[in-house]
């Protein structure tokens, strides 16, 4: 419940009174609505106003800017500050022209300028804009079709111009600048994403991936048989049969012997890399060049051991594959890390919205 002293503080109750009493008997005449606490002077709303019950007024409300502020101080003439220099009630009977307007809630921030200690809230300014809402959604809807100088991102010319007049402080007219407030909350969102994508392509930029440590291997001449012109049906099990038959040993085996099949799906050729140099590379190689040896039903069109700079160059290419994925892992690792923190913020700052 928001308690009756908090509610005398707000300028449109104290100029209608200073007086719990009254705030009290007024709250109890709306039955329907409110709920009064006598005992621990609370008022409360019949129904919770959740964000639920938020997101229902949003179709039939209105964000407001360049609301005129104006210089203000204290009794003392301290602690200059900014002001609305426009009353709720000024707002409202210009809208009140299409209908009921249920609300008129000034907007205001945290002045990041305030310096505060520890725990402390820093001072709110004026951000001079509003929301306008109505009781009925097509009060609003006829508000719409008049009074909106910005649509779709675009400003357009309005059929009735909302304008406040000049008076003391304000010396000349001020035109308002109205658009819908669930385009105004989309274009935040949008824009959100945006710096929050911003952020991450910069801390990635930014990240630092030299103490990741290398791959490499201290890889042996004559241990990788090249195939070239597989069938285009090949897979890695159709190698390792031919393997198995080649050598005359189990698929557990060829695992055990850490004899690696490096072949996609889709390639029209592959490699086996052998652990350890032996007869058998050179022999399998030549069976598979000859037509002895067939992968699937069909020959491989070259098969042979590599050697030289071709050797030297597919073991600093396999090296290299090595170090990417080690890259893109430790990449997806902080970006997993970076998601989890801002899940705990997003819902540090959603159960401080339901405290408040």
């Amino acid at each position: 419940g928001v308690p009756v002293s908090t509610l005398l503080r707000f300028n449109t109750v104290k100029k209608l009174t200073e007086k719990p009493a009254v705030v009290i008997q007024a709250a109890k005449e709306l039955p329907d609505i409110l709920v009064v606490d006598d005992e621990k002077s609370l008022i409360n709303r019949k129904v919770p106003f959740t964000d639920r019950l938020m997101k229902k007024n949003i179709p039939k409300s209105f964000y407001v800017k360049n609301l005129p502020l104006k210089d203000a101080a204290d009794d003392n003439g301290e602690n200059p500050r900014k002001v609305y220099d426009v009353e709720v009630d000024e707002i409202r009977s210009l809208f009140a022209k299409y209908g009921d307007v249920a609300l008129v809630k000034f907007y205001f921030s945290a002045d990041k300028t305030d310096k505060v200690e520890a725990g402390e809230k820093r001072k709110k300014r004026p951000d001079g804009a509003a929301m306008v809402e109505y009781q009925r959604k097509e009060d609003f809807d006829k508000a719409k079709r008049a009074i909106l100088t910005i649509k779709d991102g675009e400003k357009v010319t309005p059929k009735d111009k909302l304008t406040l007049p000049p008076n003391e402080s304000r010396k000349s007219p001020v035109d308002l600048e109205v658009l819908q407030l669930s385009e105004h909350i989309a274009s935040c969102q949008r824009g959100k994403r945006g710096r929050e994508e911003d952020e991450d392509d910069k801390e990635e930029e930014e990240e630092d991936f030299s103490d990741l440590p290398k791959w490499t291997i201290e890889w042996k001449p004559g241990c990788v048989i090249k195939m070239n012109g597989l069938p285009e049906s090949c897979d890695r099990e159709a190698i390792s049969e031919m393997l198995q038959t080649a050598l005359e040993v189990s698929k557990e085996d060829i695992r055990t012997r850490k004899i690696y099949i490096d072949f996609s799906r889709g390639q029209t050729d592959g490699a086996i890399r052998f652990p350890e140099v032996s007869d058998d590379i050179a022999k399998v190689a030549q069976r598979l060049k000859e037509g002895e040896l067939k992968v699937g039903d069909s020959n491989v069109k070259e098969a042979y051991v590599l050697e030289g700079d071709e050797e030297k160059k597919y073991w600093e290419s396999f090296i290299e594959f090595k170090n990417k994925q080690i890259l893109q892992r430790e990449k997806e690792k902080r970006e997993r890390q970076r998601q989890q923190q801002k899940n705990k913020k997003q819902k540090f700052a959603h159960r401080n919205r339901g405290r408040r």
